[in-house]
């Protein structure tokens, strides 16, 4: 996420990522993404849930909750969110207030774009987070991408093979939620390590 959303209070009242747009940039699979004008939190994700169980990337197609670029172009066509489709959602969010309602349902993020690499520029010191506690990262560029790798396929032959083994009686449903529940706990535990070691890149 960069963007000073996650800063809360001191953030609402200073309002320190006012004006994004024109403090970082966003390249996406080559081509620069028009950021709207406005915004203060880009939230880059490649899963269907945030902060706790909000879902940011929704289907309402409308004005309102689906970025259309100024320069008349059509919107974008975007899919659904899925862990395994190799793209990163982009949404954006107008700051803590907005973050709040979608948190609890009255409002939904900005769709922007779905890509496969996502390079962006930060042009001044702004908060950056990435799966853990926000930082404040000095002006720097970086890359982000999403594949599908054989762990995600792996991952989902065995829960598919857990509703399977569900179905069929083998085992029953709570001794499923279990085995998905665990298997879920390990996969994660092994990205919180990877983001360690890229947190600790950004902090040199």
């Amino acid at each position: 996420m960069v963007g000073g959303t996650q800063y809360g209070a001191k953030n609402f009242l200073t309002r320190t990522c006012g004006n994004l747009d024109a403090k970082i940039e966003l390249v996406c699979d080559g081509q620069v993404l028009e950021l709207p004008v406005g915004i203060e939190g880009v939230i880059i994700t490649n899963i269907t849930s945030f902060a706790g169980g909000s879902v940011l990337w929704h289907e309402d197609s409308s004005d309102e909750y689906t970025h259309t670029p100024s320069n008349g172009a059509a919107k974008p066509s975007l899919g659904p969110a899925s862990i395994h489709d190799g793209l990163l959602d982009i949404v954006a969010v107008y700051g803590t207030l907005h973050l709040g309602q979608l948190q609890v349902g009255l409002s939904k993020a900005l769709r922007l774009r779905q890509a496969k690499k996502v390079q962006v520029r930060l042009k001044e010191r702004l908060p950056l987070q990435i799966d853990g506690e926000p930082w404040m990262q000095d002006p720097c560029a970086f890359m982000l991408a999403k594949t599908t790798h054989e762990r995600d396929t792996v991952t989902r032959q065995v829960g598919e093979v857990l509703d399977w083994a569900g179905n069929a009686n083998v085992i029953t449903w709570e001794q499923r939620d279990v085995l998905l529940a665990e298997i879920t706990r390990r996969v994660h535990a092994k990205d919180q390590q990877h983001c360690a070691i890229v947190r600790r890149h950004f902090a040199t």
